[in-house]
């Protein structure tokens, strides 16, 4: 399956973005884009898919995802 293309909105002279997501349950799409993603999750758990592969995630975690690399988060129920 082909990743979603994700625009991200810098605003004018900006070099990076802030988003704090907070749901009971996130599942977010498969999706790549061109800038790098660092992602902390605060609290929750699943599976991280990146790439061609599949790894479970938990609270305090920490995952640089680079430049054009397929990923999304699933909580598990």
């Amino acid at each position: 399956m082909l990743p979603k293309y994700e625009k991200i909105d810098l605003e004018s002279e900006k070099s990076f973005v802030i988003k704090h997501i907070q749901q009971p349950k996130f599942d977010g799409i498969w999706h790549a884009h061109p800038e790098i993603e660092i992602t902390y999750i605060v609290e929750g758990y699943g599976h991280r898919y990146i790439g061609d592969t599949c790894f479970p995630f938990k609270a305090g975690d920490l995952v640089w995802v680079g430049s054009m690399i397929p990923h999304c988060w699933k909580c598990d129920d």
